[in-house]
């Protein structure tokens, strides 16, 4: 291994934090591995890489038996090191509560059993937070397809409904709303192209999908409405 530049020396040797977005691998998609600059064991494979947006290269799992946890000297986070050499890696967030401020996007994701729409946070904003944990969004969109009304075996009144809610660059994203009681009866009427200004959380729940024969324990993600206001229709004279 050829010797350490002085700022390698500085994040390796001394937990230093190199500039986001300036290390030569935050970007980097090629398949392979990462090994340590130290010692050269290796750490990380490409297919556990993900684009986390901080600047930094992040990884979901490292090699088995490569990293190891021990608490930061700053005494609040976990430090990551080479389990070989005890070099410098970075860090984990565990237990953290954070305020994200953003957007609610969907996108279809392609599997081989389908198509399955998948909903994520698009943060503008990310701040770590000791205030109460809080789950709320608000959208405002047109219904996009007739709403849904059922009831379940035990008489509860749901409305499944999907609202179109557009965003810049003339983009639009898909988001299943459900809705219950007296809300999921107005809501039922709606007819499509209805714009509505809906208040809830983003949640997600088990149910089971009966495949006809067989059936299967599935998982919906959704977005829970607590309050749903009409937009109103202004005249044009």
């Amino acid at each position: 291994m050829r010797p350490l530049t002085p700022d390698e020396e500085q994040v390796i040797a001394h937990g230093a934090t190199e500039p986001p977005f300036s290390g030569r691998y935050w970007n980097h998609k090629a398949d392979g591995t990462y090994a340590c600059r130290r010692c050269g064991a290796t750490l990380y494979r490409s297919g556990d890489k993900f684009d986390s947006g901080c600047g930094w290269p992040s990884f979901d799992d490292a090699v088995p038996g490569s990293v190891l946890r021990r608490p930061d000297p700053d005494g609040h986070r976990t430090e990551i090191v080479c389990a070989a050499c005890g070099a410098h890696l970075g860090h984990v967030f565990e237990g953290e509560r954070f305020t994200i401020e953003g957007q609610i996007r969907s996108f279809n994701n392609r599997e081989p059993t389908g198509r399955r729409l998948i909903l994520c946070v698009y943060a503008l904003s990310m701040t770590t937070t000791d205030a109460p944990m809080q789950n709320e969004a608000v959208l405002t969109g047109t219904v996009c397809k007739p709403p849904v009304y059922r009831q379940t075996p035990l008489g509860r009144q749901i409305t499944d409904l999907c609202l179109a809610v557009p965003r810049l660059y003339r983009r639009t994203d898909y988001i299943p709303c459900i809705l219950w009681g007296r809300t999921a009866l107005a809501a039922a009427e709606y007819p499509t192209g209805t714009e509505l200004t809906l208040t809830g959380r983003l949640q997600s729940r088990t149910y089971l999908k009966n495949l006809g024969e067989t059936s299967e324990t599935r998982t919906a993600y959704e977005f829970s409405v607590s309050a749903c206001e009409r937009v109103p229709e202004f005249a044009i004279f």
